[in-house]
This record gives C-alpha cells, sequence and structure tokens, in this order.
C-alpha cells in the first residue's frame, strides 16, 4: 500500500477523503497504490515500493515528453511555421525545448542531452546561438516551462534578479546537469530508471534507444522517430 503522512491509508479511507474534498467542490483524483505500481503527480511519475513512494524515482512523464516534443500549439510558433520564419520559429521553439531538457537532466540525462542538441541544431541552421537569447526569450516560453527551467534556489528570488540573469547562465546549467549524472550513473543508472518506470523491459533495450536516439534531428519524420522508440513506451 501507498504510506502517506507517516501511517497506511485503507481503501475505504480514500474513499472517505475523495468524499470530503468533493463537498469543498473539489473533484480529487486518489488512489491506491503498491509496491511496483507507479504514482503520478502534476506530470511527475514516482516509483512506488514496500515504503511508499520513492523519491529518488521521481521524474516528469518521460514517455508523454517524446510523445508531444515534436508538437508544439503556441500561436507564435504555428504563425512562424506558416509563414517560413524559420528564425522566429528557432527562438520560440529553441527555448522550450531546452526546458524540458532541464526538467530531466539529473534523472535521464541522454535524453537530455538529445533535446539541448536538437535546440542547438535548430540555432545553428539559423545562425542562433544559446549567449543571443535573450531573457524575454526565456519569459516567452510561460510559466510551467520557466519554472523547470529555473535552478531550484532561484524559484523565490525576487523577479528583478530574474530579469538580470542572462539565458546562457541555464544553458550552462542544464549541461552541467547532465555532465554530472552522466558522470556518476552514467546509462546503466537510468536504464535502470526506464525499467522500474516500465518504459522498457531490458537495459539493452533502453540503451539501443539511447543510441538510435542521437541520429534523430530536426527534419526527422515522426514515423522515423516512432520506428525506434521501444513497443508501448509512447502508447
Amino acid at each position: 500500500m501507498l504510506w502517506l503522512t507517516g501511517r497506511r491509508f485503507a481503501p475505504a479511507e480514500l474513499d472517505e477523503l475523495e468524499r470530503r474534498w468533493a463537498k469543498l467542490g473539489h473533484r480529487p483524483k486518489l488512489y491506491l497504490r503498491k509496491e511496483g505500481d507507479v504514482a503520478e503527480f502534476c506530470g511527475w511519475k514516482i516509483c512506488v515500493d514496500k515504503c511508499g513512494l520513492d523519491a529518488h524515482t521521481a521524474v516528469p512523464d518521460v514517455p508523454r515528453l517524446l510523445k508531444n516534443v515534436g508538437y508544439s500549439t503556441a500561436k507564435e510558433a504555428v504563425a512562424a511555421a506558416a509563414n517560413g520564419d524559420g528564425d522566429a520559429f528557432a527562438r520560440i521553439i529553441g527555448p522550450a525545448l531546452l526546458a524540458r531538457a532541464g526538467s530531466i537532466a539529473e534523472k535521464v540525462p541522454t535524453i537530455a542531452r538529445w533535446l539541448v542538441k536538437v535546440s542547438q541544431h535548430l540555432g545553428t541552421r539559423h545562425n542562433i546561438s544559446d549567449e543571443e537569447f535573450s531573457r524575454d526569450d526565456v519569459f516567452k516560453m510561460g510559466t510551467d516551462d520557466m519554472a523547470e527551467l529555473l535552478p531550484e534556489f532561484w524559484c523565490n528570488d525576487d523577479p528583478e534578479r530574474l530579469c538580470c540573469v542572462r539565458y546562457e547562465r541555464f544553458v550552462s546549467k542544464i549541461q552541467r546537469d547532465i555532465s554530472n549524472a552522466i558522470a556518476t550513473g552514467g546509462i546503466r543508472a537510468e536504464s535502470r530508471l526506464a525499467i522500474r518506470h516500465g518504459w522498457v523491459k531490458t537495459e539493452s533495450e533502453w540503451c539501443a534507444f539511447a543510441s538510435c536516439l542521437e541520429a534523430v534531428s530536426v527534419g526527422t519524420s515522426d514515423a522515423d522517430f516512432r520506428a525506434i522508440v521501444p513497443p508501448g513506451m509512447m502508447a
């Protein structure tokens, strides 16, 4: 069973909690998770062991990230694509890719590294470097992406201070996080995490996917991308 606040909740207790929240006008989704299950909270996935939530396994929903990373509903990006304005498109999409890389850099560094590579490839095609992204480009990402990109110890900082921080520093932090994660855990730690989350069944399957991912870049078709994804991962 899932342990919460130091005690075990029975199914009937979860039902009672749900009824109380509903009475207050909320529509909660409370589920009982057992050892071996994967819980979800605000788009993050967390594995459950015999003691409850294993905080060390908490990571954004990587399959959903991969499923959606090739698409954007941002009106500016849609307009840029429709107008054939590659420079504007790169400036909008590049920061969003890096924000996603930042959110998984410490746990899934090979995919994070690939996202950074795609962002930089996109910038290279349109003569845009990481250093050229301004604070305005960062703020255009929206609150959610911005929160993922900001170092945790700055999240509650003075907005005026944030306005003075150059975008390149965020990129450097992401790259450091990726390098540190690869140096300390390597792909084996990442593949074990992938197995626990149910993304793949074996370490070799994850390693093969990570290797094939290196060949995917700007211009790769959706069909070719999905062809290298492990079966069921993006279902």
